[in-house]
C-alpha cells in the first residue's frame, strides 16, 4: 500500500480525503463536551422532536441530512450532544468520521 492510499501526512495533507480535496484542510467541527446548557442534557425542557425534525432526512426515517449546530460556537461546529445521540444516524458525520475529518473543538477555540 503506498503512503498516499494509507492516507499518510506529507505537505500538510492529513488524510485521502484531504488529498482529494486538494488540500485544503477541509474539516467536519464537532464540539469536543457539551455545554452547560446544551439542549441535550437531561433534564432541560426542550421539544427535542421539534428541533430533529428540522435536520431529519425525509426519505429515510430516523435518520439525519443535517445536523445541529452548537449553539456555543454558532453555525460552523456541530453540537457535541447531537453528534453523540444521533451521530451514526447523520450522513455527515458518518462520512466524516470514515474519511477522517473530524476536527473536535474545545470550549476555547
Amino acid at each position: 500500500m503506498t503512503d498516499s492510499a494509507r492516507g499518510a501526512v506529507k505537505g500538510g495533507v492529513t488524510s485521502i480525503a484531504d488529498r482529494r480535496l486538494g488540500g485544503t484542510g477541509a474539516r467536519f467541527k464537532v464540539r469536543r463536551t457539551q455545554c452547560a446548557t446544551c439542549i441535550y442534557r437531561p433534564g432541560l425542557e426542550w421539544d427535542l422532536d421539534k428541533l430533529e425534525r428540522e435536520v431529519a432526512d425525509p426519505n429515510m426515517a430516523g435518520h439525519f441530512s443535517g445536523w445541529r449546530a452548537c449553539h456555543h460556537h454558532g453555525g460552523d461546529v456541530c453540537c457535541a450532544g447531537f453528534a453523540a445521540r444521533h451521530g451514526d444516524h447523520c450522513t455527515v458525520i458518518q462520512i466524516a468520521t470514515r474519511l477522517g475529518l473530524v476536527e473536535k473543538i474545545d470550549d476555547a477555540e
